[in-house]
């Protein structure tokens, strides 16, 4: 069961029902905190990202599953990447997706594979909301790695085991 941990400003209810949408309609049984936060992208490890999960591998059934995701893709307006109102709201979706299938890896002892996950993400924003939109959300996503380098000088919010 996903929980949201956290309060949100931004989408909330959108947030609210597609976790209500997961928690109906996939096998989760394990707690999941999920924190949403308005910084627009995420330092974990070495990298930046917009979600991530920390899942204690030492102890699989037990421990902490915490996903955190950015609530706040706007930021990228700033480098003059025009950002549709119903793809900003997708990309928040397909992050949550995103770290779910992670968990179903982690819980299933599976290799991480980046597509195969992503591909699922899709697959999953599309049945939630009855509409394909991986095309638009595919053209944002790669507008917005071209900015990659403007990143640098910004302090993102860091995420820790």
């Amino acid at each position: 069961m996903i929980v949201i941990k956290n309060e949100i400003r931004k989408r909330r209810k959108k947030i609210e029902k597609f976790i209500q949408f997961l928690n109906d309609n996939y096998d989760i049984p394990h707690m999941l905190s999920l924190f949403v936060h308005q910084e627009p992208l995420l330092k974990y490890g070495n990298g930046n990202c917009f979600g991530v999960i920390t899942w204690n591998s030492n102890n699989p059934s037990g421990g902490k599953k915490i996903i955190h995701v950015t609530n706040n893709i706007e930021w990228f307006r700033r480098f003059e990447i025009e950002i549709p109102k119903n793809i900003a709201d997708y990309a928040i979706l397909h992050t949550i997706a995103h770290e779910i299938y992670h968990y179903f890896q982690l819980r299933d002892n599976k290799e991480i594979k980046e597509n195969w996950v992503d591909n699922n993400a899709h697959k999953i924003c599309s049945d939630y909301l009855s509409i394909d939109l991986k095309n638009e959300y595919l053209d944002l996503m790669d507008k917005i790695y071209m900015t990659k380098k403007e990143w640098r000088n910004y302090k993102f919010k860091t995420i820790e085991e």
